[in-house]
């Protein structure tokens, strides 16, 4: 079933209009009818998708259902409709993360700790239900307009690894998932046992990203951009732009390459960088700086397929799926070993791609 602008979905929902169409699905604004309020409904495309990318979309909702948080994207439903997918969840105004960080450049120390200590309580909650995120990245990183301040909120839990001893993870060894410029070291590695430690490192090369405007991580080449995240000397912040005189220090440790090295919770992480940043942990208040451009979450359907290291191109689950044309490289876990030849090899082999 297509979805169209006065349709009922679920005997629930009136379809308002598209707010994004994207090559394996849609995001429309609809307007609840029993509570009288609007909400977004993601519709996955019924036809053309494979069995793993309708669990991963499954799998979002129930994921983020499971977290109760005002730092989460609330989920109102989700089900078949019509022989048609959907996840229903508030609708939020406001932008994503990777676009105030295209449209201002570097966030001020201030409001770049606003955002991450909001970021590092939905990750506590996650992180507590054993949850990994596994693809956090500012496109993920939902700003939301609530009059004179804004309020961060996670998206997308696709493709979340529940990490508790009693539960089977379906991700093969060696198979990665995720944005390749955001990857910790072992999730590059496509290491099946990661913990909520990657999810750190994820936050803190976003925290690097907001304060400097550049990623550390870049790379139009695939393999050149893993020996940056695994083996090259890390990117010292200072060098790249002003930043407080504690960031530096702050950094080398978020970002180790060997887990035990790093933060080992979300609090203690955000402790230390307001320490960094010489920020009173009792005066982080998020501020707006929203000009009034109003999007839902899912706004930013990309169809782009290929190697994108970017947030704003990485594959979301209404992306290009892993069925996509994506990045090929040999076997990752042997990369860190691997010299620069043998690594520009392996991203030429088509025996692996990078799963979204």
């Amino acid at each position: 079933m297509t979805p169209a602008a006065g349709t009922t979905v679920a005997d629930r929902f009136r379809l308002v209009r598209p707010l994004r169409q994207g090559g394996m699905g849609s995001v429309w604004l609809a307007q609840h009818i029993g509570l009288d309020i609007p909400c977004a409904i993601k519709f996955m495309h019924a036809q053309g998708v494979s069995k793993e990318v309708r669990h991963r979309f499954e799998r979002e909702a129930k994921v983020a259902a499971q977290i109760r948080s005002p730092h989460v994207v609330q989920i109102l439903d989700h089900g078949v409709w019509k022989g048609t997918p959907y996840i229903a969840m508030e609708y939020l105004e406001g932008e994503d993360l990777d676009t105030r960080i295209q449209r201002v450049g570097r966030l001020d120390p201030h409001d770049t700790m606003a955002i991450t200590a909001q970021v590092a309580r939905a990750l506590t909650k996650a992180h507590a239900a054993g949850l990994v995120h596994r693809d956090l990245k500012p496109a993920n990183i939902f700003l939301v307009k609530d009059d004179d301040r804004e309020i961060a909120k996670v998206l997308d839990f696709g493709i979340a690894k529940d990490s508790t001893p009693k539960v089977t993870s379906n991700t093969k060894t060696g198979s990665l998932l995720g944005t390749p410029a955001y990857m910790s070291p072992e999730q590059a590695q496509g290491t099946k046992s990661i913990d909520h430690r990657s999810d750190l490192w994820s936050l803190a090369v976003v925290v690097f990203e907001c304060l400097t405007g550049k990623l550390p991580f870049d790379s139009q080449a695939f393999g050149d951009l893993l020996l940056k995240i695994m083996v090259r000397p890390l990117p010292v912040p200072s060098q790249l732009a002003p930043v407080p005189p504690g960031f530096d220090a702050w950094w080398a440790r978020a970002a180790s390459r060997e887990p035990d090295a790093r933060f080992q919770s979300a609090r203690e992480f955000c402790d230390a960088l307001a320490v960094a940043l010489d920020i009173a942990s009792d005066s982080i208040e998020p501020r707006t700086s929203l000009t009034g451009t109003f999007r839902a979450p899912g706004d930013r359907i990309s169809v782009e397929i290929g190697f994108t290291p970017r947030s704003q191109e990485g594959a979301t689950l209404l992306d290009a799926g892993p069925d996509s044309a994506a990045p090929s490289f040999g076997d990752a876990a042997t990369l860190v070993a691997s010299s620069e030849a043998e690594v520009e090899r392996l991203s030429a082999n088509p025996g692996h791609t990078v799963a979204s």
